[in-house]
């Protein structure tokens, strides 16, 4: 085993310590059933989130510190084009008041996908428009490690968590400008790519809607269920020709997902069914994939 596959785990134990109780904690996870189209491999597997938040309120600006991993494992690797991501930092976020006062579902921009979340009401004290920006180090991996990245740089973002109207058409996004640190790096290796640091850019996009949320009673059946998008682009910078030519500079992801939100059962929150195509640094590989799964009630 590399050193470097215990620091997750070892990562979210620190963390879950260091920390006092009055902070936001998400837990997620998603057993699935994986079936990668391009090499035509099918796994059992699991996506999983795990995040602290804590948040030291002034009126509509918040400073916050966080920490959070998140991805997806397959007990065959070869099915899994998904990365393993732990990130932690500390940034501010501003609250603004809409007016508005519809039911809605959070939207979380920080993982892949996340289709899953509790469909809780949103009133208007709670402002449900963020305005975001970090500095953070994360460490990213594929799920052998043989290619693993630090990371380190700024992030903004906006997010809103309305449902109702024109809302659900405009996406919560984050951009962040990254300087990337190479740890391990058996593609490039194999390549004759010795570079070990570039920067980098992410873009991410996502709409979340819920189109049946404010139905009559007739139309309680279809209530639960939730349409959830994902794009994300990722553009390196300074990176030899090389890995220019290797197809490696930039990549696009996109992951559609339909879930629905169970009631009354006991261990099972949501069942989802999501397709992705795409990579996410620093996988080397672009796959379609389909994951149908549910999650676990906490």
């Amino acid at each position: 085993m590399k050193p470097l596959s215990l620091f997750p785990a070892l990562f979210l134990l620190v963390a879950h310590h260091a920390i006092g109780a009055d902070v936001e904690i998400e837990r997620e996870f998603m057993p699935a059933l994986l079936h990668s189209r391009e090499d035509d491999h099918s796994s059992l597997g699991a996506r999983f989130n795990y995040s602290i938040t804590g948040d030291i309120l002034v009126d509509t600006l918040n400073a916050r510190y966080f920490a959070k991993t998140a991805g997806a494992v397959a007990w065959n690797h070869e099915a899994n084009p998904e990365n393993l991501l732990v990130e932690t930092g500390a940034g501010f976020r501003w609250l603004v008041h809409t007016g508005a006062s519809s039911a809605s579902t959070p939207i979380n921009l920080l993982a892949p996908v996340n289709p899953n979340a509790t469909n809780v009401p949103v009133a208007a004290s709670r402002r449900p428009v963020a305005f975001r920006g970090d500095m953070k180090v994360g460490f990213e991996t594929d799920q052998r490690f043989d290619n693993s990245n630090l990371t380190y740089g700024p992030r903004f973002g906006f997010t809103h968590t309305q449902n109702a109207g024109l809302w659900p058409l405009l996406p919560s996004v984050h951009v962040a400008y990254q300087r990337i640190k190479v740890m391990e790096d058996d593609f490039f290796q194999r390549n004759g790519i010795s570079q070990r640091n570039f920067w980098r850019f992410d873009a991410s996009a996502a709409w979340k809607w819920r189109p049946f949320e404010r139905s009559g009673a007739e139309s309680a059946a279809l209530k639960p269920i939730g349409l959830h998008l994902d794009v994300r682009y990722f553009r390196a910078f300074d990176q030899p020709a090389t890995a220019r030519a290797l197809d490696q500079e930039e990549n696009l992801y996109t992951a559609g997902t339909v879930s629905y939100e169970t009631a009354g059962w006991r261990y099972i929150s949501s069942l989802y069914l999501t397709v992705a195509h795409g990579r996410l640094p620093p996988s080397t590989r672009a796959d379609t994939t389909i994951y149908a799964g549910f999650s676990v009630r906490q």
